[in-house]
């Protein structure tokens, strides 16, 4: 359950912005680590000091492996090699030692090591004691504070969903403490969690919340049901009255199930779904199976018999970006829709992508088929 709550944080969380640091030029964090250490046993219990902690240089060797190991041999272990060691530290440690390693983070250099560590740190304090976790976040600025709300409270959710929600929940109305992005994607992370567990709770959950939240977490929900049970996922599906929400449903559970079997996410989509929403389920369908396997996919539109069904289809392929890649495919694909006013405007669109892009190209494509 440990490792699962870390990996969730970093997998989650971390990854993106870590990337964003130059990952392969940045300085090992351990290597800083190494300078300093704590003198006074006080600044390592688990509440937020109300002055910078006294630090030292320190030239016996430091406790334990995640400060400990030398740069050189860290380097050897490669990215994956350095990941697993500091998140088996990382378990083993109790609030106060967290809470050390994290103040003396804040005084080095920042490099990519030293986020991770950050972020693999708070995911653990958060299991220990979360909201002492989000107190000490509250003390970060900019960047790192954002990134740290998010790891604490995803790894929380991970652990205990009810509780984290029930934080969540009382934040809400409190603009400093999640700017509007930032709770949305709280909310997504905090349903997806509790949906593992029990999604009927998560969706009432989830439906409580303010209108510009209750959609991406319903959309989780819908897609941590998608991976485990795809049965349970259509049925609440149907449960769910039209609108935005619905809407953002329907293309989580199609684009997942086009995923894991597109033919039988077409199959689907072909004969449960109404007219209001074949559209809409059409253009994940295709949109996923298209990235996936495009020949499967147009092999398939292809032997779709003629009518408004294929029509769907067939639009919803030229928005894909396999099919944008190919302008003369796009305009071909097009103009076999049938219905003469959705034929017309997807074609006068493929042909005004192709001549913005490549003016030269559509004009002599558009000479050869007047010559033909």
């Amino acid at each position: 359950m440990k490792s699962s709550i870390l990996w969730f944080a970093l997998a989650t969380h971390v990854m993106a912005g870590v990337y964003g640091y130059r990952l392969g030029l940045a300085r090992m964090a351990s290597e800083q680590l190494l300078k300093f250490s704590y003198r006074d046993e006080s600044s390592i219990l688990p509440l937020i000091p109300t002055q910078s902690p006294r630090i030292t240089p320190n030239p016996a060797p430091c406790p334990d492996a995640l400060s400990c190991l030398l740069p050189q041999a860290m380097a050897e272990l490669g990215f994956r090699g350095r990941l697993d060691r500091w998140m088996a530290d990382a378990e083993s440690m109790e609030a106060g030692d967290v809470l050390a390693h994290l103040q003396s983070l804040r005084y080095q250099p920042g490099t990519s090591d030293g986020l991770i560590i950050q972020q693999l740190l708070l995911a653990r304090y958060a299991e220990l004691d979360p909201k002492t976790a989000l107190s000490y976040v509250d003390s970060l600025k900019g960047f790192h504070h954002e990134m740290g709300k998010q790891t604490v409270i995803s790894a929380w959710a991970a652990k205990d969903p009810v509780e984290a929600a029930r934080y969540f929940d009382s934040t809400t109305d409190h603009v400093d403490t999640f700017d509007s992005s930032q709770s949305a994607a709280v909310a997504g992370t905090l349903a997806a969690e509790w949906a593992r567990l029990d999604p009927d709770s998560a969706l009432e959950w989830a439906d409580s919340l303010p209108e510009n939240l209750r959609g991406e977490a319903f959309g989780r929900v819908m897609a941590q049901l998608s991976q485990d049970d795809l049965g349970e996922a259509t049925d609440l599906l149907s449960t769910i009255e039209p609108g935005y929400e619905r809407t953002g449903m329907l293309q989580t559970l199609v684009d997942q199930w086009a995923h894991q079997d597109p033919g039988e996410a077409a199959n689907w989509v072909l004969e449960q779904t109404e007219d209001t929403d074949r559209l809409t389920a059409m253009e994940s369908l295709m949109s996923a199976w298209m990235t996936s396997n495009p020949m499967d996919a147009s092999s398939w539109l292809a032997e779709l018999p003629e009518g408004e069904a294929k029509d769907s289809a067939i639009l919803a392929m030229t928005e894909s970006r396999f099919v944008r890649r190919d302008p003369e495919a796009n305009v071909v694909w097009s103009s076999t829709i049938q219905d003469p006013a959705l034929r017309t405007e997807a074609v006068e669109s493929a042909l005004g992508d192709w001549l913005a892009s490549d003016p030269q190209g559509a004009e002599d494509w558009l000479q050869d088929q007047t010559a033909n």
